[in-house]
């Protein structure tokens, strides 16, 4: 993932190294564990096993209608949320000045749905 020339919107794509975590980059290691603490996530197999997905989802997310996309806000920051619905598997990226910054990716827990439907309709003026 890393090194593999990924771009959304013509921007490429980073990952945050630092600070390591548990002899991880920083980014890696929160794609692969879970925990609303950072110094005590735990590894997530789930997770684990969708780590290829990450790509497949930014690279798909403009071409196939089965990945819906929006920009949201969080605090100061511009997030991209990428849904993967057939899946209900979620990238976010952060937008940056000439970089997008990979900030997560997990399975939306099926009560987030509704939430989900909603922010992307809300989005595009859908609904």
């Amino acid at each position: 993932m890393v090194n593999a020339g990924v771009t959304f919107r013509s921007l490429p794509l980073r990952v945050q190294f630092r600070p390591m975590t548990h002899g991880k980059g920083f980014g890696f290691w929160h794609l692969i564990s879970e925990g609303n603490v950072e110094e005590d996530r735990t590894p997530d197999l789930r997770r684990c096993e969708r780590i290829r997905w990450v790509a497949w989802v930014i690279r798909n997310s403009e071409t196939n209608p089965d990945v819906l996309w929006w920009e949201n806000k969080r605090q100061h920051n511009i997030h991209i949320v990428l849904w993967f619905r057939g899946e209900n598997f979620v990238v976010i990226l952060a937008k940056r000045h000439d970089y997008y910054l990979l900030k997560s990716a997990y399975n939306l827990k099926p009560h987030r749905v509704h939430s989900f439907e909603k922010e992307w309709k809300q989005y595009w003026g859908k609904g």
